[in-house]
C-alpha cells in the first residue's frame, strides 16, 4: 500500500508491530511460537477495529495481508502466512525448504527470556502452594468436622392465627479435638413455623455464632398480623409474608397475638375440665369413682366452670340433672348417672384456659376429650371427639408420651399438641408436634429436630 510501512521490535521473546500510514497507527503484538509456528502476530479482532480504527474497516483484510508480508519480508524469509480475518491473527510457519531460525544465546534478549520463564515457575509454584493450603483449609472445615444434629426446641411455642411457631437452637459444627473447649461451642437459633393447615413447615434463621449462655431467655412475643416479633440477643421480627427477618421493635408489644406477660408457659391442667353445661338443668362430666363419692356426689354443687384434676384415674362419662342456680352460679347436684360402661384413664374435657367452658364443636354438638391410652409407661395421649349422647365419634392418637406432654395450644378448628415421643432405650425421646382437626380427627405430625 502506498505510503504505508510496518515496524516490528524485539523484547525477548515478544514484541510489537505497528501498521503506520498516513499519520494513523494500527498497534499489535507478536511471539515466537513452537514446533513448526515461528511467530504469531495480533493485530486485534474485528469489534476492536470497529471501535478504534473505523477508517481501516473497509480495508482490513489488505492491511493483514501486508503485514504478514512484511513480517516475512524483515523476519522470518522462506516462510508462509495463515491470517485469520476475524480475530486479526497472523500466524507465520516455516516453509518448505526454509531454513531454522537460529536460537538467540546471547545477549540482552536471551537474558529476559530466562527471566519471564522463571517468572512463569514461580507463578505456577505460588498457585499451587495456594490450591494446596486451599485444599487444607476446605479439609478442616468441610471434611474434618462434627455435624452435631439438628435444632431443638428453645423456649415456649406460640400460636397465631395461621402458624404454630417456635424457636429451634442448634450447635454449630466445630472441629473434633482432644481437649475440645465447650465455651468456645457456637450456637444458631432460627424460627420454625407450622401452618395450622398442615402444609409443609418452614425454618427461618434468625442469629447465629451466639454462646452458649448468651441466649437462655430468648421468646417468641407474638403476632402483630404481618410480623411475628421475637427476642434473642435483640429484638426483631419475621415477615409472615416473605418469611425475610426485619429489625425493630413491636408498636404495641402488650396487644401481639400469642404473646405472653408471664414468664412460665400455661398449666396442662389449664386446658382441662371435669364436664360441661348441655343446658340449664343438664350437666356432662367426666369423673373418676372418688370424685362420684366426694366433690360430685348428689347434694354437692357444680360450677358453670369445673377444673379438672391431671391424675391418672378411670374415669366414665356421667349425666347429671341440676337443681337451681345459687347467688354463686354454682346449681346442686340432683342425680348422676353414668353414660355407658367404657372408662378412660385421665380424662377430661378440653378447653381454651381455666377461665372458659369446653370447646363446643358444632354439627354435631358436642365436646373434645383428652384421655391416656393404656396405664403405665407406654400411655400416649389421646383426643377423641363426643357428642352430646356420650358416642364417640372419632378418636385419635398423637403418640406424643401423655406424661411428657409439655403444650397444649387449642383454638376453634385445629388443636395442637407439644411434647416427646415414648423413651426408646438409648436415644434421646424425639420432640413433636402434632395438629388434629375437630371436625375429621385428622392428625399431621410434625418433628421438632430440624
Amino acid at each position: 500500500m502506498r505510503g504505508a510501512h510496518v515496524i516490528i521490535t524485539q523484547e525477548g521473546r515478544s514484541g510489537s508491530v505497528s501498521y503506520e500510514e498516513g499519520g494513523k497507527r494500527i498497534s499489535g503484538w507478536w511471539e515466537f511460537g513452537g514446533g513448526d509456528v515461528i511467530t504469531i502476530v495480533s493485530m486485534g479482532e474485528r469489534s476492536q477495529w470497529e471501535k478504534a480504527y473505523p477508517w481501516a474497516m473497509e480495508r482490513r483484510g489488505d492491511i493483514l495481508r501486508n503485514v504478514a508480508d512484511e513480517v516475512i519480508r524483515q523476519k522470518a524469509s522462506g516462510c508462509v502466512a495463515e491470517i485469520g480475518y476475524d480475530d486479526g491473527s497472523i500466524t507465520i510457519r516455516r516453509g518448505h525448504g526454509a531454513p531454522r531460525p537460529t536460537p538467540r544465546t546471547a545477549g540482552p534478549t536471551a537474558w529476559y527470556g530466562r527471566y519471564r520463564d522463571l517468572k512463569v515457575k514461580l507463578a505456577v509454584l505460588v498457585g499451587a502452594i495456594a490450591l494446596i493450603f486451599g485444599g487444607v483449609v476446605w479439609l478442616k472445615n468441610e471434611f474434618l468436622v462434627i455435624d452435631p444434629g439438628p435444632g431443638t426446641p428453645l423456649g415456649d411455642a406460640v400460636r397465631t392465627e395461621q402458624h404454630v411457631a417456635i424457636l429451634l437452637q442448634t450447635l454449630e459444627a466445630y472441629t473434633p479435638s482432644l481437649h475440645r473447649d465447650h465455651s468456645k461451642d457456637r450456637y444458631s437459633v432460627g424460627m420454625l413455623l407450622i401452618p395450622l393447615d398442615g402444609s409443609a413447615p418452614r425454618k427461618v434463621p434468625i442469629r447465629e455464632g451466639l454462646e452458649g449462655n448468651s441466649f437462655s431467655l430468648a421468646r417468641i412475643l407474638g403476632s402483630d398480623g404481618r410480623t411475628l416479633w421475637f427476642d434473642v440477643n435483640g429484638t426483631g421480627g419475621v415477615d409472615l409474608r416473605t418469611y425475610e427477618v426485619v429489625q425493630g421493635e413491636p408498636r404495641d408489644p402488650r396487644g401481639l397475638q400469642g404473646g405472653r406477660a408471664l414468664p412460665f408457659q400455661p398449666r396442662i391442667d389449664a386446658h382441662l375440665a371435669s364436664g360441661l353445661c348441655l343446658d340449664e338443668h343438664t350437666w356432662l362430666g367426666l369423673l373418676s369413682v372418688p370424685e362420684l363419692e366426694k366433690e360430685y356426689a348428689p347434694g354437692k354443687w357444680v360450677r358453670k366452670i369445673a377444673d379438672a384434676n391431671d391424675a391418672r384415674q378411670l374415669r366414665r362419662l356421667q349425666r347429671s340433672l341440676l337443681g337451681d342456680s345459687a347467688t354463686t352460679g354454682s346449681r346442686r347436684i340432683i342425680s348422676m348417672d353414668p353414660i355407658g360402661k367404657e372408662e378412660f384413664l385421665n380424662a377430661s374435657f378440653l378447653r381454651m384456659d381455666e377461665r372458659s367452658e369446653p370447646i363446643r364443636p358444632s354439627e354435631p354438638d358436642g365436646a373434645l376429650m383428652l384421655y391416656t391410652s393404656e396405664p403405665g409407661l407406654k400411655g400416649t395421649l389421646v383426643m377423641a371427639r363426643v357428642d352430646m349422647e356420650g358416642r364417640i365419634i372419632w378418636h385419635v392418637d398423637t403418640a406424643i408420651d401423655r406424661f411428657k406432654l409439655q403444650r397444649i395450644l387449642p383454638g376453634g378448628q385445629v388443636t395442637a399438641f407439644m411434647g416427646t415421643r415414648l423413651p426408646v432405650p438409648g436415644k434421646v425421646s424425639e420432640p413433636i408436634l402434632v395438629l388434629v382437626d375437630h371436625a375429621s380427627g385428622k392428625a399431621v405430625t410434625h418433628s421438632l429436630w430440624r
